[in-house]
């Protein structure tokens, strides 16, 4: 079973913007999940989310609403995610291009 650690990257946005994808016939563990507000002035909202394709089949809140003052980023997992094939990590911002994701990520196929 091999294992690849990764990084995605993302900008959150006010439409649902996806994260990080899990790929057909792998499990993927995300360890760390970061969001940094880039504007200078101006704090924003994130939600993110995790859609569990075989479960629930259903998008459950990771974080709702939670603020992010300018110039400062905070985490939205407090601890590590399983994602199954073909789950999906998304979120949105209450202002566009304010919000950057990034995720790190060990993949087993």
């Amino acid at each position: 079973m091999p294992e690849t650690f990764k990084m995605r990257n993302a900008t959150l946005t006010t439409v649902n913007a996806n994260v990080y994808v899990c790929p057909v016939n792998t499990t993927a563990i995300i360890f760390l999940g970061q969001v940094a507000n880039i504007d200078g002035a101006n704090s924003a909202d994130m939600t993110m989310f995790a859609f569990d394709t075989v479960g629930s089949a259903a998008a459950k809140a990771l974080v709702r609403t939670v603020p992010v003052p300018a110039d400062s980023s905070t985490t939205f997992l407090t601890g590590k995610l399983v994602l199954e094939a073909n789950d999906y990590i998304f979120g949105t911002a209450s202002a566009n291009d304010h919000l950057d994701v990034t995720v790190s990520i060990l993949e087993i196929t």
